[in-house]
């Protein structure tokens, strides 16, 4: 509808444009370029989707030119106007062939997007095309721009074009203090700790052994579990107690970081679980949106980064779901 609009409108003033061009040309002297006239039409024709149509109104054109010349009272020598009409008949060649040009490389380009988004919209892997929001060069959300249906069935996140990450994802706080996040340049015993249950899930005992003691020099209570099977275990003795869980996503045991996390916010949609992994944060196969210091730590991680993002998960609120 609206490209039929455009068209009526770029043909009526194409029109009104041509007739007025031609009426000038026939009541000027020979040799003053009212080709001129002509030129300003045949650009309108850059706004009609026919590829062809700029040829056509070249001929037009290039007829209405010759003609106005032979119409037109007498001016300066027959030979030099000739050449100035002949002169005009070639520009608006060649400016017809320039938009033809121009309108097969858009066409090109519609057709390249239209399979590209055809590619996007049926393959099997969740994809999600986001937009970050920083806090100086520290990021704080991210709006999702376009997801596939791959993405919406791994995740069951639905209808999420155009919102923020902790408006829809179930866990990942919002940040209410955006400049709290500077604290990462602090040395370990400025960042503040506290008194909370944390259940740490780790299968790398040294990486394991390290974070507690981390954590537990800044005053948290630190629950361990070697993989996603003891982690659940432990977590319906403690669920009552525990603040957060700081869980790896690659482990052994049948149970990995995504499907524990899943468990746990299903059971308590206040649930706050950070992600750890070696890969960078991100939407990864496994379908969960990541955050770098909101839901997720890359390993490895410094001691400073890993207080800060547990202090501010834990003072965050929840967003509702």
């Amino acid at each position: 509808m609206r490209s039929s609009r455009r068209n009526a409108v770029a043909l009526v003033a194409i029109l009104g444009l041509t007739v007025v061009g031609f009426l000038v040309d026939i009541q000027t002297r020979q040799g003053i370029t009212d080709w001129v006239w002509y030129f300003i039409p045949l650009l309108l024709t850059a706004f009609v989707s026919s590829r062809l149509f700029p040829f056509v109104m070249a001929a037009v054109l290039s007829v209405l030119t010759l003609a106005g010349y032979y119409l037109s009272p007498k001016g300066i020598e027959p030979g030099v106007s000739f050449i100035n009409a002949s002169m005009g008949v070639f520009v608006l060649w060649l400016a017809a062939l320039l938009l033809f040009f121009r309108r097969k490389g858009e066409l090109a380009l519609l057709e390249s997007e239209g399979d590209y988004l055809s590619l996007f919209e049926n393959m099997l892997n969740g994809f999600a095309f986001c937009r970050m929001h920083f806090d100086g060069d520290r990021p704080l959300d991210f709006t999702y721009l376009k997801v596939n249906p791959a993405f919406e069935t791994l995740t069951g996140l639905k209808n999420v074009q155009g919102r923020k990450a902790t408006e829809v994802i179930p866990g990942v706080p919002r940040l209410a203090k955006p400049s709290d996040l500077n604290a990462e340049q602090s040395p370990l015993a400025v960042i503040r700790g506290g008194n909370e249950t944390i259940l740490l899930v780790e299968d790398d005992a040294r990486l394991r052994a390290s974070v507690h003691k981390a954590l537990s020099q800044l005053g948290y209570r630190v629950l361990e579990a070697i993989n996603g099977v003891e982690a659940l275990g432990i977590w319906k003795q403690h669920s009552a107690e525990i603040h957060l869980v700081l869980t790896d996503l690659v482990m052994p045991g049948g149970i990995n970081g995504r499907e524990l996390g899943e468990r746990l916010l299903k059971e308590n949609r206040k649930s706050k679980v950070i992600y750890a992994s070696g890969y960078s944060a991100g939407v990864t196969d496994n379908g969960i949106p990541l955050v770098e210091g909101v839901n997720f730590l890359t390993k490895p991680f410094q001691a400073q980064k890993l207080a800060q993002t547990i202090r501010l998960n834990l003072d965050a609120e929840i967003e509702p779901v």
